[in-house]
């Protein structure tokens, strides 16, 4: 989207204005596709990044036709297409079982967002943190975010000695961030104006 520039995105909001609702979720399907994609010779440009939005709402409730086995058998189809794409780029984020598996077999980096659903997709994301439960009208936000979640540590807390802060992990405390978060607790904690807080 960077280097496409307006045009670009217009394009991708012409496809995704298109798009029609029809109650299925199909993984395997995408996974696939975009893998051959990422095999085929319009993906070829020695300076570019391969990355893959994998974005859904909802779980897998469909498959492709020549999956047999239906109920057995969609999950390991999709996580197949997921890694054929994920080998045609350098990351991934979110997507199925089987066809995902191929996806990032592909080299692909996939960045997994869910639209409105408590559904996790961390296994179909590169770096194991998808974006869940994000309000369509923040899309844009979540795609173009640079933010790197980290993964909690693996710190030992003992309750009811008091009310403290580790740092080094991870506070959430609404959509604040970073330092403003921690200003913010700290406000709260005592009762202060935010702006009062070095």
């Amino acid at each position: 989207l960077t280097h496409g520039g307006d045009a670009a995105l217009k394009t991708l909001n012409n496809y995704l204005d298109a798009l029609k609702a029809t109650g299925n979720t199909n993984y395997e399907s995408v996974f696939n596709k975009t893998t051959s994609w990422f095999n085929s010779s319009d993906a070829v440009n020695a300076g570019a990044q391969k990355l893959t939005f994998f974005i859904t709402d909802g779980q897998p409730n469909t498959y492709d036709a020549s999956t047999p086995n239906v109920g057995n058998t969609l999950d390991s189809h999709t996580t197949a297409a997921y890694n054929k794409l994920a080998a045609a780029s350098t990351a991934i984020e979110a997507i199925g079982t089987a066809a995902y598996n191929k996806l990032a077999a592909a080299s692909t980096a996939i960045e997994a967002i869910g639209i409105k659903t408590t559904t996790s997709l961390d296994q179909y994301d590169t770096n194991g943190h998808s974006q869940t439960v994000i309000d369509v009208s923040k899309l844009k936000d979540a795609i173009l975010s640079n933010e790197t979640l980290v993964g909690p540590g693996a710190d030992t807390v003992n309750g009811g000695d008091g009310n403290d802060i580790l740092f080094g992990d991870m506070i959430n405390y609404g959509t604040l961030e970073g330092t403003a978060a921690l200003k913010a607790f700290a406000a709260a904690t005592l009762n202060v104006n935010v702006s009062t807080i070095d």
